[in-house]
Parts: C-alpha cells; sequence; structure tokens
C-alpha cells in the first residue's frame, strides 16, 4: 500500500510539468499573489483531487465487489497506458461554466475565492488528472484512492508552487525538455499495476491474492484439533 500511495505522489511530482505547460498562463497570474492566497489555490485543488478519487474508488470496489477483484488493478494500468499514450482530445469548449466561475474567483483576492479557483481548476479536463484517476481506481477503496489522489496533488504542488512564487523566471523551452519524458515515467508506474494486478506471487511486487482479495501470505489457516 505504501509503494502504490508512493507512485502517486510520484505522478504527481512528473505530472506537475504537464500541469504547468496546460494551466501555465493562471499559474503564472499568481506571481504577484501572497504566500497565503497560493497555499489556498492549491489546497482547494488538492481537496478536489481527492474528491475524483473517492468517485475513481468506489467504480474500483463496485468492480471489486462484482467478482474481478483480482483484475481492478490490472484494468487500471492498462487504462493508464491507454491514456498516456492516446491523443487527448483539448476541446474545453464544454467547460464554459468554469471557465466563468474561475474568471468570477480569479478577480477576488480572499483566500477562500483562491481555494474555490483551484477546485475549479481541478475540474478541468486533464491527461495527468485522469491517468492518476485509472491509478487511484486500482486501490478498489474510496479512502485510499482518495489519498492517492490527494499524494497526486502533493506531487504537482512543489513545482506548481515555486513557479508562482518566482514569477516567469522558468524557462520554457527546459520545461518543454523536461515534459517529453513524463509518458515514459508514468508508463513504469502504470506497468508496475499491471505486474501487481498479475498475481505472480512477487512479495511486495505482485503479491499472490486469494478469491476474497486478501493476500495468501496473510491467510489465517484454521487450526485442526489433533485426536490421541
Amino acid at each position: 500500500m505504501i509503494v502504490w500511495l508512493a507512485s502517486g505522489l510520484l505522478l504527481g511530482l512528473i505530472g506537475g510539468l504537464h500541469c504547468l505547460g496546460m494551466c501555465g498562463p493562471l499559474i503564472f497570474a499568481f506571481s504577484g499573489n501572497t504566500r497565503i492566497e497560493i497555499l489556498a489555490y492549491h489546497l482547494g485543488r488538492i481537496l478536489m483531487y481527492s474528491c475524483l478519487g473517492l468517485i475513481a474508488g468506489t467504480i474500483g470496489m463496485s468492480l471489486e465487489l462484482g467478482g474481478i477483484q483480482q483484475s481492478v488493478t490490472l484494468i487500471s494500468g492498462i487504462l493508464m497506458l491507454a491514456l498516456i499514450w492516446i491523443p487527448f482530445p483539448k476541446n474545453r469548449r464544454g467547460f464554459a461554466w468554469l471557465s466563468y466561475g474561475m474568471q468570477k474567483f480569479s478577480q477576488n483576492n480572499s483566500a477562500s475565492s483562491k481555494m474555490a479557483l483551484g477546485a475549479l481548476n481541478g475540474l478541468l479536463p486533464c491527461g495527468s488528472v485522469y491517468i492518476a484517476m485509472a491509478g487511484s481506481a486500482g486501490g478498489a477503496n474510496p479512502g485510499y484512492s482518495a489519498l492517492f489522489m490527494a499524494m497526486f496533488g502533493l506531487g504537482t504542488f512543489p513545482l506548481l508552487a515555486t513557479v508562482s512564487l518566482i514569477g516567469k523566471q522558468v524557462s520554457p523551452i527546459m520545461l518543454n525538455k523536461l515534459r517529453r519524458f513524463i509518458p515514459y515515467f508514468a508508463s513504469i508506474i502504470a506497468c508496475l499495476m499491471i505486474v501487481r494486478g498479475m498475481n505472480l506471487g512477487i512479495p511486495y511486487l505482485s503479491p499472490q491474492q486469494t478469491n476474497s482479495g486478501n493476500l495468501s501470505c496473510c491467510k489465517i489457516q484454521p487450526i485442526r484439533s489433533h485426536k490421541h
């Protein structure tokens, strides 16, 4: 579980480059804001990611209860790979209401408005977020999935917050070079999830599971009485 949650943090660290490219103008606009406003914005974003994790975890749990618990992680890994390498449509015309709300909250400098702005930004269509949601569904537990998405949000925080504080001093050319490695790092995480879901009996990496979803190494054996 710790390794799985750590993968969410790592996914956020490398996905922050993608988020910066997609939401760069909004992030750069925060360069003149106070630290409290910046923190409130990212807190709202992370909370929204956690809510999305609850949804993904609920779907994963439904699949688990449907009797395909051993395939949830495998399916999540395959879905992650599909989201990574299949071009994602960038048309956001159907999200005009989000743009209107974000514009409204961006004009207010209160911490609550910045938090609401971050929450709305978390709902914008984003390939990295959808990849993370696919990974969080592998937990098949709403609470764990929400924590996975929170770790993903925390992973994106350092880079985005730093850019907000230092403004446009980050070279776009350097960012574009670093963004090229994102699909490969994310693919490694997806492949690890696929291996984990294959029940190969490898400790920690791909532990064997019973039909009830429990690890075989943790299965409690019945105590048999011996007649003398």
